[in-house]
């Protein structure tokens, strides 16, 4: 957990996957934990930087993967910030409740992901870099991406849980 939250995110998915079954592991989960042993070994030399070319600008990237979770059919949560090119927050969790779409799942992951935004805006404010632009949160489903934007779809998305409308500050 300490490498995947403090210096490899590439791999915070497999870990995030892994510890579910940290009570009652099986071959599987064994077979699977020895193989990002393997890539952690072999990307030893890898290293993140926060800096880079980039404009210093707080940047998002989300996404979900729409009830992957076979036992239970919960989606998978997952954001990535970036400021000036280099990564400064990231999480993958799995979704408290079963999205019945893959619209919904990436609305909620969207809705973490503003949560997250609005909480680094704020530290960044503190610590005296207050924003001249607002933060992009970037989301590769375009249902998602319409519901977040226009809260006429009244009907169809009646269903979905008010804190999820939260990406719409």
């Amino acid at each position: 957990m300490y490498v995947a939250m403090g210096m490899h995110i590439d791999v915070a998915f497999a870990v995030q996957h892994l510890s579910q079954f940290s009570s009652n592991p099986g071959q599987a989960h064994w077979t699977t934990a020895q193989r990002v042993v393997r890539y952690l070994y072999a990307t030893r030399g890898h290293i993140l930087t926060l800096g880079g070319s980039g404009k210093i600008v707080l940047h998002s990237f989300t996404d979900s993967d729409w009830g992957a979770d076979v036992d239970n059919r919960q989606s998978i949560s997952g954001y990535f910030f970036s400021l000036g090119g280099g990564a400064i927050s990231w999480n993958s969790k799995k979704q408290a409740t079963v999205a019945t779409s893959s619209t919904e799942a990436e609305y909620m992951a969207s809705c973490h992901a503003t949560k997250e935004a609005m909480w680094l805006c704020a530290l960044l404010k503190l610590i005296g870099f207050k924003q001249k632009q607002p933060t992009l949160i970037s989301c590769d489903n375009n249902g998602s991406n319409t519901l977040g934007r226009d809260p006429s779809f009244h009907k169809q998305t009646k269903h979905i849980d008010i804190q999820y409308h939260y990406v719409r500050k």
